[in-house]
């Protein structure tokens, strides 16, 4: 049955309606993608890897605080304590895992600095690289309430969250590529407990980049 002239023309104008909505359709995610946050840069000028090849010589870094400081907060108070070898096992598992993370770092260890990080995460994230010893300094580890609710992954026991910060001198780039030398840049690491009663780092957050300007 042919179409009259007055069906016709609503044919035309239903498909131009849609045509016209296939075409808003599609501009919508090219306007998110024209006006999404730019990705997170840096203008970081990294050290010569040649300055930390043995950082045991170097005067200046020795002559630094490198002692590791536990922070814990009870309402409105900050209490601050010094970490030694003498009482780091009066701290808790999540703290001892935190101190053998540091300790990796400074010693160039990539193979026990990977050992601290639970499967999960390395699947997720994928091994570290090989890097040199760093020459860490300013050590805080700072104890986060968790919110309530808070539960463990699958698979764990007990969850924690610590934020960890310290500088390095002659910052290369090898393991810390979100700062400059002898800045700071706190990660916030959850730590969980697993069925072995060991801890472990099951992710790692880093916020407030500065953008390149």
């Amino acid at each position: 049955m042919a179409l009259t002239k007055q069906k016709k023309q609503i044919l035309v104008v239903a498909l131009v309606c849609l045509a016209a909505i296939a075409l808003l359709l599609a501009a919508i995610p090219l306007a998110e993608w024209l006006l999404r946050e730019p990705e997170p840069s840096y203008d970081f000028v990294f050290a010569d890897p040649a300055l930390s090849e043995n950082i045991e010589a170097d005067e200046a870094y020795l002559s630094l605080d490198r002692g590791f400081y536990y922070v814990a907060s009870e309402g409105s108070y900050e209490f601050k304590s010094a970490i030694t070898e003498k009482n780091v096992t009066d701290y808790n598992r999540a703290v001892q895992l935190l101190v053998r993370l540091v300790q990796a770092a400074i010693a160039g260890d990539a193979d026990a600095y990977n050992a601290c990080f639970s499967p999960e995460y390395i699947a997720a994230s994928g091994r570290f690289a090989a890097f040199t010893p760093q020459k860490i300094y300013d050590i805080c580890i700072r104890r986060y309430t968790l919110s309530a609710g808070s539960q463990a992954p699958a698979g764990y026991g007990e969850v924690y969250v610590y934020g960890l910060t310290y500088k390095i001198k002659d910052n290369n780039g090898s393991l810390r590529r979100d700062m400059g030398s002898d800045a700071s840049h706190e990660q916030f690491i959850t730590v969980v407990i697993d069925e072995n009663d060991e801890a472990q780092i099951y992710a790692v957050e880093v916020r407030n980049y500065i953008p390149r300007s």
